[in-house]
């Protein structure tokens, strides 16, 4: 069995690369990573395994040069004579920036990127299964959407609304695999927020982690406390995939979620609670109305911040106190306006599919969190808002 996999260097995909590693079935895993020559491919590689001291097969895993913003990846990929025996294409590349400004890049990797290696892979003589790795979030944010239940079958719709381009433009991207990989190869896997990892160690990345580390700060949090948090962690994601690539399917689309049991944020968010070490103010949830001020109160425009001033006293005091200097507290706003926005649209994605192919319920949140508190308890919240900023 051989492999093409995207994405090795980034969350998900390093831990499906760990995981393909191991499997004896599998002979090769070809990886596709952004790199100037192959020795520095294989370099970035080799960080991939050591992260956390996995063995690394050089005979087993080769670097492949390229980068899904190219527009003749395709062309590429097909006069390599290395590869004209795939039998396994996973496409878990992906641009996930919330960034307004970075919308070329992220529709170049998101969309033309998709488009070039499901294009290579259409013309593979021995493909069995092409499997894009999607996001649950494609099925949009409208107002028409908040608290809602949503199934496989509601996404892709193109007339969703969207609070992000990385969503829109993942789901044009799976629109388009959709038109170029033939139906019966097609594994489409639409992973819900990944948050961290259950195994008791440091995760290979802060995505998600950090905005509940952000929060716990923060203290005063404009959205319900029981607004659902669908998230996964990391490895039971790609122990997920795995599982569906090499199963006989009887769908060929699958949220891999928490679903119906998914958290809430107060059962997150009460975990960090118990782990601080620092004196905070008790948590309080308010109307996301009051982001505003929030903001406004960053920005030393203290006069705009009516509600603050009448009822939130004590939570403005120990702001001037925990954030200094000042600035800081107006890039962790920053960084999380998208994601807060989030938080109150409270969706949950079915994962009744994922359950009737013998895939169990991932573990709740709260429980695998408290585990991997010592490794995320501590995370810089300001350098994180300054990535997503």
């Amino acid at each position: 069995m051989k492999i093409f996999l995207t994405g090795v260097t980034g969350f998900l995909g390093g831990e499906l690369l760990i995981e393909l590693s191991k499997l004896s079935h599998v002979e090769k895993i070809f990886c596709l990573v952004r790199a100037d020559n192959q020795l520095l491919a294989q370099e970035r590689l080799k960080k991939v395994f050591s992260f956390h001291d996995d063995f690394y097969d050089e005979s087993k895993v080769v670097a492949v040069t390229g980068n899904l913003m190219d527009d003749s990846l395709a062309v590429k990929l097909a006069e390599n004579p290395g590869l004209d025996q795939i039998n396994i294409v996973i496409h878990s590349g992906a641009n996930t920036s919330f960034l307004p400004q970075k919308k070329d890049v992220i529709a170049a990797t998101n969309v033309n990127g998709a488009v070039q290696i499901a294009t290579w892979a259409a013309g593979l003589k021995k493909l069995e299964t092409f499997a894009y790795v999607g996001t649950a979030m494609i099925a949009g944010a409208g107002l028409n959407m908040v608290g809602k239940h949503i199934f496989e079958d509601e996404s892709p719709n193109p007339n969703s609304e969207h609070l992000v381009d990385y969503t829109y433009l993942k789901m044009i991207g799976e629109m388009k695999v959709r038109e170029i990989i033939p139906k019966e190869k097609l594994l489409i896997v639409r992973p819900s927020a990944i948050l961290g990892d259950s195994r008791p160690w440091k995760p290979r990345a802060f995505d998600i982690v950090w905005i509940f580390s952000a929060l716990n700060i923060l203290r005063l949090c404009p959205f319900d406390s029981k607004c659902k948090a669908d998230v996964v962690p990391v490895d039971y994601a790609s122990k997920a995939i795995i599982d569906l690539v090499f199963s006989n399917r009887s769908f060929s689309c699958y949220h891999i979620s928490s679903g119906a049991s998914a958290s809430t944020m107060w059962d997150i968010l009460s975990v960090y609670r118990d782990c601080d070490d620092i004196v905070r103010p008790s948590f309080c949830f308010t109307d996301q109305g009051l982001i505003e001020e929030i903001a406004f109160f960053s920005r030393k425009r203290i006069e705009r911040c009516n509600i603050l001033n009448n009822d939130y006293t004590n939570y403005l005091d120990y702001w001037r106190k925990e954030f200094q200097p000042f600035g800081k507290l107006r890039i962790l706003l920053y960084g999380l306006d998208k994601y807060l926005k989030f938080i109150n649209v409270s969706q949950t994605f079915d994962n009744s599919r994922l359950i009737s192919e013998g895939i169990a319920v991932p573990e709740f949140a709260g429980s695998y969190v408290k585990r991997t508190m010592p490794f995320i308890k501590n995370i810089d919240v300001i350098e994180s808002s300054t990535k997503n900023a």
